[in-house]
């Protein structure tokens, strides 16, 4: 470092150490390059001499200078990893929303809600979102199994759909949209840990196969609340008792658990996961509803079976003589036998207007839906 007088300076030095004024200001900081406006505000603040940085300070690689570069070059560093990780995040926020409006457009566009429904879940996600061990946790079953988002958004959707109309306050209703996406985590970490490619592989190992409940409710509970790391643990419980690994029934199942475990089951059934076989829709529907109050809870089902149906409520239904009728409820059974109001009537059998029970109908049936689901 050398300290050359004010009068002395030229343009292109470069400061050495911060060069502080009689009040206690910085004028001129430290690695700075002098111009001839530097020079003059030196000069009109009575600064006598001004540490000048040698070529041997650059060139040595403790010197304060060098120090500061490198700091800088990591402080540059980190920025780009943070800009890295904040455009995964924005796409994996942006893959999520998009599963889940495509399958609400998909599939539920009989809502006559829909819309409204579509701004709630966008509340909701927003907010779930916003918490960085969500976004860490699907960057992770994205990199494992690329059509995780696309499965567990599916799960997501029924399951606020489902606690939309059972009423959940919101707060409940963000922990059961996280419960939704991770309940199955446990399999992530044995995928991880195991060498495994698919749920299968674990099969004749039960004891392996059923730790994935305890792995991934553990994991879960360091990260969000005991909502969503019971729906990890109690999602293959039965409300009448016989699930595992607890056996719990009834009310000792928490309504979130309940709840995923009917989306969750139902999603399942369509994704080849090595388990269950590729049910058709109307056979995934079959066996939630005739698994009511045996393994999952009615009051879950009855809202299920609102929204999921092979004639949904708020769709329109052709019968055999032609005439149309939207669906007002659901029944029961292989057909569901919804019960219809006529609004087309193209035979002497209807009236528009006529509220028709179609499992009282004996020669006349539904033929087909207008809306493909």
């Amino acid at each position: 470092m050398l300290s050359m007088k004010t009068t002395s300076l030229l343009p292109g030095l470069i400061v050495g150490k911060n060069v502080i004024g009689i009040s206690g200001q910085v004028l001129v900081g430290r690695g700075v390059k002098l111009n001839q406006r530097y020079i003059n505000q030196l000069k009109e603040h009575g600064i006598s001499e001004v540490p000048i940085m040698q070529s041997i300070d650059v060139l040595d690689p403790l010197s304060p200078d060098r120090l500061r570069r490198k700091q800088i070059f990591y402080e540059k560093k980190t920025d780009i990893q943070e800009s890295y990780q904040t455009i995964t995040n924005q796409i994996l926020i942006k893959e999520l929303n998009l599963n889940i409006y495509a399958y609400l457009e998909s599939y539920f566009i009989h809502l006559t809600n829909l819309k409204e429904i579509e701004s709630q879940i966008q509340r909701i996600l927003s907010e779930v979102c916003v918490d960085l061990h969500v976004l860490s946790l699907l960057s992770m079953m994205k990199c494992m199994k690329h059509e995780s988002i696309r499965r567990y958004a599916r799960v997501c959707t029924i399951g606020l759909l489902i606690g939309l109309d059972m009423g959940l306050e919101h707060e409940k209703l963000i922990s059961l949209a996280k419960a939704c996406l991770f309940y199955n985590i446990g399999h992530f970490v044995l995928l991880k840990n195991f060498n495994v490619d698919t749920l299968s592989d674990w099969m004749p190992n039960e004891q392996v196969y059923q730790s994935h409940i305890r792995i991934g409710s553990t994991y879960l509970s360091d990260f969000f609340d005991e909502d969503v790391s019971r729906a990890a643990l109690e999602h293959h419980e039965r409300v009448s008792g016989g699930g595992f690994p607890n056996n719990k029934s009834g009310s000792e199942i928490s309504l979130v658990s309940k709840i995923v475990a009917v989306a969750g089951r139902f999603i399942s059934l369509e994704f080849n996961n090595g388990i269950h076989p590729n049910f058709k829709r109307e056979l995934s529907l079959d066996y939630i509803l005739n698994q009511e109050s045996y393994q999952f809870d009615s009051n879950v089902v009855n809202s299920f079976r609102k929204h999921i149906a092979p004639y949904p409520i708020g769709s329109v239904v052709v019968l055999s003589d032609e005439s149309r009728g939207i669906v007002v409820k659901n029944g029961t059974g292989p057909d569901y036998n919804p019960i219809l109001k006529i609004v087309v009537a193209k035979s002497e059998a209807f009236t528009v207007g006529d509220t028709v029970n179609t499992f009282e109908l004996e020669e006349i049936f539904i033929k087909r839906d207008l809306i493909v689901y």
